[in-house]
């Protein structure tokens, strides 16, 4: 009996390790570069796509609700030993996998050249073998790099190698052991990282056709799915691109100023917009398409979103010194949606009438129709009671063209809803007068959406490092 036991040990072990890839074993199917797959009860997903097995016992059970780190290397800007990050300006940050800052690379230093030679520097994929990063330089143009890493995962920076040089770099989309994806100068390319050799899709009938960008998961990640990602083409349409076959259709309308989708099961959930019936405006509506049967579902128009902000007011007014008194608002814009068991939960960012300050509001709505849209006011309470407003730094002068005035000093009200994970909501907090190093000014609150508690996160613990491998750097104010 025991014998039995023992063997049935065993096999458990030997299937929920063949369960999981790591990113850098990935040869032909493609990966986001980030693990979080939208709430799946009883399975997660890596980035390359597999599944890892999960009861749901073992979900239910689960009352501290940590954030699950197990598999940071599976996430774009990790490997197994290390995270990197761009700083914007003209360094690459390496860090350990509990965010504390190791190592830096200045590119003027270790590329050679004169010191504005190279700036806005973006890190965009990080495995065992290697990093991509970007940077501007020589008259604006944009240089997609390789680096290799070395055994104990450093840069090998004197290897370096240019894979591209593009005028305007939208992502670097996925990579395998053979090949990259990016999306540049309103195209998508794939090289071959071996021959060199490059691909670039062909738009079909109407060779004017453009793409304006690839459309992002939450976390700001190029979505993909079974191997086939999103592009927002002419005219705010979407299209669908096989990256196995090469091949793209058209699937419909996406209109709103972000680029973003929220995914569920076969389900996509993000902005879109409708000709209204006289041809004099659109219509934008928050909708649920359906992969499988093609329909797309309305859930709730912008106008009915806005009248749900003005009933709000009262809540969010009553911290009316951090928005200059009476002062109105303007604008609203959807940052980020998240589902969470049945209900759609949407990260609104709005601001002032004059658009000199901005905030964040959080409300939900019931994924499968739109039905029972409310304001979150315990979640948005927190934010705002917790936030210290801060201006933007004016850096330099620029020429302003129009009758419009321009406000330099954008008054940042609230923190953001920063990141989905795990069935909690991740805020962050920005303290531009704390004493310390950059680190120093960020703060971070998880929201446990079944408790509806809230939790700090602990500077330099595993979660903090989690939230930099899903592409957080603290050289910027605010993740946008």
């Amino acid at each position: 009996m025991m014998k039995k036991i023992i063997i049935a040990c065993i096999l458990c072990i030997a299937i929920i390790c063949s369960c999981t890839a790591d990113k850098n074993k990935n040869v032909s199917n493609r990966s986001t570069g980030s693990s979080i797959e939208s709430n799946t009860t009883g399975s997660i997903a890596t980035a390359s796509g597999s599944m890892v097995c999960v009861t749901e016992a073992a979900v239910k059970t689960d009352k501290s609700k940590k954030i699950q780190t197990d598999n940071i290397s599976t996430l774009r800007y990790a490997n197994d030993k290390n995270i990197y990050l761009g700083d914007g300006d003209q360094k690459i940050y390496q860090y350990d996998l509990c965010g504390r800052r190791t190592k830096c690379y200045d590119l003027c230093i270790e590329m050679g050249g004169k010191k504005k030679d190279y700036y806005w520097t973006e890190v965009l994929w990080v495995d065992n073998d290697s990093i991509f990063f970007s940077c501007y330089r020589e008259g604006n143009n944009c240089e997609l790099w390789h680096v290799p890493l070395s055994k104990k995962k450093r840069p090998l920076m004197p290897q370096k190698e240019r894979i591209a040089k593009v005028k305007q770099l939208d992502c670097l989309v996925t990579k395998t052991n053979e090949e990259i994806v990016y999306c540049a100068d309103e195209k998508i390319y794939k090289v071959n990282l071996e021959t060199k050799q490059k691909q670039v899709l062909n738009m079909g009938i109407g060779s004017h056709l453009s793409v304006w960008g690839i459309i992002k998961d939450r976390q700001g990640i190029p979505f993909i799915q079974n191997n086939k990602i999103y592009y927002k083409g002419n005219w705010s349409k979407m299209y669908q691109l096989d990256l196995e076959d090469w091949k793209s259709i058209y699937i419909g309308e996406k209109g709103g100023v972000r680029d973003f989708v929220e995914k569920e099961g076969s389900n996509l959930y993000f902005e879109t917009q409708d000709e209204a019936p006289n041809h004099s405006y659109l219509l934008k509506w928050f909708a649920r398409y359906d992969l499988q049967s093609g329909k797309k579902v309305k859930l709730f128009s912008r106008e009915k979103l806005r009248k749900e902000i003005k009933k709000s007011e009262i809540t969010w007014k009553s911290f009316a010194h951090k928005v200059n008194g009476e002062e109105g608002w303007g604008g609203f814009d959807i940052e980020q949606s998240y589902y969470c068991e049945g209900r759609l939960y949407v990260a609104v960012r709005i601001t002032g009438e004059y658009n000199d300050w901005e905030a964040w509001l959080m409300f939900s709505c019931q994924a499968l129709d739109g039905s029972g849209l409310r304001f979150e006011k315990e979640v948005t309470e927190y934010l705002w009671k917790n936030s210290i407003p801060y201006k933007d730094d004016v850096d330099g002068e620029e020429e302003n063209t129009s009758c419009d005035p321009i406000i330099w000093d954008l008054k940042h009200v609230t923190g953001e809803f920063l990141y989905y994970l795990d069935g909690c909501i991740v805020m962050h907090f920005y303290d531009k007068k704390a004493k310390g190093d950059k680190d120093a000014h960020q703060r971070f609150v998880v929201y446990d959406i079944d408790t509806r508690t809230f939790r700090k996160i602990k500077k330099y613990s595993k979660e903090y490092g989690y939230f930099k491998a899903l592409g957080f750097s603290e050289t910027s104010e605010l993740v946008r």
